[in-house]
């Protein structure tokens, strides 16, 4: 061994600080090899190209598009990655023989192989591969060519045996784990990003594929269909829109029979009057409509045709006998190609309907609920429940208001009086001071009067016939005391100096400055033009309901049914009164305990209605009706008391008018103290 240099022939004569010099470096160039063929080697040639053109990380994105060129070159980098660590250590090797021998040679070697140019540069490109590695990608470049004499040859042999690298690919059932890895995945849950609804999605698009139309299908027995000899009147019309599908297979005589399919929108332009034969209207197209398609095709073939055939139903079918030629099993090949030519050739059953939305709800793995479904699911006879709040549509108040046209009645349905009353609560201002006490805006609305016009047969084609008196509601210059919806029909409206003429349909509204403080005399004239539905509340009916609504609030349920039993007992003292006594004898005195608290509840009443708050808080319908629960007794209670409660309460609020000079012709005071007298009744009853 030379004085001060290394034992190493290679290295004989350097000093002992060069020495240590040149095995750093020979670590460290041991140690990028060994780091460099983790770090690159972990990232396939798959996970590089979809690092390239998907990630959302830009660096990332440069960073796999700067390796990717040298990664396409498996084993020629591989082999020189490989060359080159091994040659660092043996070097490192050969430094380290020249001063350590034996034992402590061999634990000193290892030590630094093992920590400083395997575990720790390792450990580090694991991590940081791609970054690492497109940084010292040029390094790589250059260590290909100059090794390539020795690497290059031998990457051409495992090619050659091995076959070239191709990637990771994975199944639908790997993928499906690996999603739901990223999924669940808790300690990374915003790096994936995504979600649960996600995964459902997903899943559900990677097995739509494996399931099949029985799989997925209304059953033949469970579809609502119609006999081709059904007359389409008011009331079969009133059945369809209830029932909340848009398109219905007809069959003739036979379910197994179908001869179209039924488009709700069809009905449109349908005059219920006319009653006409469901055959008559399927026979345009809903014929051309009817496609059928084999019970046993595959979901995704199903999606297929459903693109091609622009079509959203289809009717399942099954052959009644194998087709020859075609293997058991094997029918739902033809389903895309010639199927509708196919399956005219054999006999077949009608074993159910499948939909777009069918296939559809099985992709996303939910229920999909329109406006107009009535059951959340096909296969189980789940009601929809629809959340409460007057801002979502509800179908089933709309069409109630139709249902006057298959029966006779003088009062609104209950689904009528909540379909108007939400009406009038968004929609008219008057009507606004009910939000909190829904109850009785419904008894007024539950007693406002229905007036059903007809058709004047004075009118000619155009509409503009002379209308009889009782179809004029409104005259100019007239004072009025009443309130005006229509719910169906037309009125005329002549206004102006030059009487222009202008038409309201459904949900108009007139009169409502009527129900204000001041008389109201309209600038107009208005007729119902042909048959009209209207609905009239008089001045007096709505000022009972504000001074009720009012009470209610403040007073509370329990003094209102006190209130109720005093207005009984005056009722009874009338009553007595009325029945012969002779006059100027007074009726004999009884000890009645109750009355001077049923005086003093009355007389409280009217106390708080002189000092109404602003905005009082409201009390809910529902403990209304549970406080006091409805009996029919009330329904037949006589109002003279509530009348005359009307007439104080009248006084009170300041339009006492002389007499004879109201404006109102008597038979409309007769009308309208009736509704009164209705309405108070009915009020006495909810309360």
């Amino acid at each position: 061994m030379a004085e001060g240099g290394g034992g190493s022939a290679l290295v004989q004569g350097l000093p002992i600080w060069a020495d240590i010099i040149l095995s750093a470096a020979v670590v460290t160039i041991s140690a990028y090899f060994a780091g460099t063929t983790l770090g690159i080697f972990t990232l396939d040639r798959i996970g590089l190209q979809i690092l390239s053109k998907a990630s959302d990380d830009d660096k990332e994105r440069k960073h796999a598009k700067t390796i990717l060129p040298v990664r396409e070159r498996g084993n020629w980098l591989l082999c020189t990655l490989l060359i080159g660590n091994t040659i660092a250590n043996s070097f490192l090797s050969i430094l380290m023989a020249g001063y350590t021998s034996g034992v402590l040679g061999l634990v000193l070697s290892t030590t630094l192989i093992v920590i400083f140019a395997e575990i720790i540069p390792q450990a580090f490109c694991s991590r940081h591969g791609l970054w690492f590695g497109a940084k010292t990608v040029w390094i790589i470049r250059v260590c290909m060519v100059v090794l390539a004499p020795v690497a290059w040859p031998l990457a051409f042999i495992l090619n050659k045996i091995l076959g070239r690298e191709v990637g990771n690919f994975y199944t639908r059932s790997e993928l499906k784990h690996l999603i739901q890895i990223h999924v669940e995945n808790s300690e990374h849950p915003v790096e994936s990003g995504l979600s649960k609804e996600d995964h459902q999605l997903l899943s559900g698009a990677l097995d739509y594929k494996d399931k099949r139309v029985t799989d997925v299908m209304t059953p033949l027995e469970r579809v609502y269909s119609l006999e081709a000899s059904v007359r389409l009147n008011f009331a079969t019309m009133m059945e369809i829109y209830k029932s909340g599908y848009t398109r219905i297979p007809v069959y003739e005589k036979d379910p197994q029979e179908i001869i179209g399919i039924l488009y709700t929108k069809d009905l449109i332009l349908v005059d219920p009057d006319d009653e006409l034969e469901i055959r008559t209207l399927v026979s345009f197209h809903g014929k051309a409509n009817a496609q059928y398609i084999l019970d046993i095709t595959p979901l995704n073939e199903v999606f297929l045709l459903f693109k091609s055939s622009r079509t959203h139903m289809m009717l399942a079918c099954t052959l009644s006998e194998p087709a020859p030629g075609l293997p058991s099993g094997k029918q739902g090949v033809l389903s895309v190609r010639s199927q509708q030519n196919f399956l005219s050739k054999f006999s077949k059953k009608v074993t159910g309907v499948i939909t777009l939305e069918d296939v559809l709800e099985e992709v996303i793995q939910d229920e999909i609920i329109d406006e107009t479904d009535t059951f959340e699911s096909n296969e189980h006879s789940v009601p929809v429940v629809r959340r409460p709040g007057r801002d979502r549509p509800d179908v089933s108040s709309y069409l109630a208001l139709f249902e006057h046209k298959i029966r006779d009645q003088n009062r609104l349905s209950p689904s009528e009086v909540q379909a108007v009353s939400a009406f009038l609560l968004t929609a008219v201002p008057e009507f606004a001071i009910f939000a909190s006490v829904e109850t009785v805006l419904k008894g007024l609305v539950r007693q406002a009067e229905i007036i059903d016009t007809e058709a004047s047969d004075s009118d000619g084609d155009d509409g503009a016939g002379s209308p009889g008196p009782e179809q004029q509601l409104y005259v100019r210059g007239q004072r009025s005391s009443h309130f005006t919806l229509v719910l169906q029909g037309r009125l005329v409206v002549h206004a102006g100096t030059e009487g222009f003429q202008s038409e309201m349909g459904p949900w108009s509204v007139l009169g409502s400055k009527s129900l204000g403080t001041e008389p109201y005399v309209p600038d107009f004239d208005a007729f119902a033009s042909g048959g009209c539905r209207l609905m009239r509340i008089h001045e007096d009916a709505y000022r009972g309901a504000l001074r009720m609504g009012k009470a209610d609030k403040i007073v509370g349920v329990r003094a209102m049914r006190q209130l109720s039993q005093a207005l009984d007992i005056m009722d009874k003292g009338h009553d007595d009164d009325s029945q012969g006594r002779p006059a100027g004898r007074s009726p004999p005195k009884t000890p009645n305990h109750d009355a001077p608290r049923y005086t003093s509840s009355a007389a409280q009443y009217h106390g708080h209605v002189r000092q109404l708050p602003a905005s009082p808080s409201a009390i809910s319908e529902g403990e209304a009706e549970q406080e006091h629960p409805s009996s029919g007794q009330g329904l037949a209670r006589r109002s003279h008391s509530a009348g005359s409660l009307g007439g104080r309460a009248q006084g009170d609020s300041g339009r006492e008018e002389p007499s004879g000079q109201s404006g109102v012709p008597p038979q409309a005071n007769g009308a309208a103290g009736q509704q009164s007298d209705a309405f108070s009744s009915d009020l006495k009853h909810v309360v």
